[in-house]
């Protein structure tokens, strides 16, 4: 088991919880696997969980879907290609939380609207 080094602070900014088919909650940006077709994002440098280079004035995060992870390993997913980036202060992450947020409603929406048709 791993502790989250984050703050209880930066848990609630970055942790946006989002049920998913199972009826269970998902938290995004943690770079844990998710079921596929999940759309979640990702920064090594995201200062939630990426502690020093004092030097860094913006980081970015990249929003992706969950993909299968192939043949051999069936039962299991794997981040794929980021389809957008999203930069903000490190002194100010929540900016670029929402804003990656909001791109995930909306590809969500989209893909509701298109299971519809």
């Amino acid at each position: 088991m791993t502790t989250d080094p984050r703050t209880p602070e930066d848990q609630q900014t970055q942790a946006h919880m989002v049920p998913n088919e199972q009826r269970e909650v998902t938290v995004r940006g943690n770079g844990q696997p998710k079921p596929a077709g999940t759309w979640d994002w990702y920064g090594s440098l995201d200062p939630a969980h990426h502690q020093g280079h004092q030097w860094m004035n913006t980081f970015s995060i990249g929003v992706f879907q969950w993909i299968p992870a192939g043949k051999s390993r069936p039962s299991q997913t794997k981040k794929g290609k980021s389809v957008k980036r999203f930069s903000a202060p490190v002194h100010a992450p929540h900016e670029a939380y929402e804003a990656a947020t909001k791109f995930i409603e909306a590809q969500e929406a989209l893909s509701a609207e298109e299971a519809q048709e």
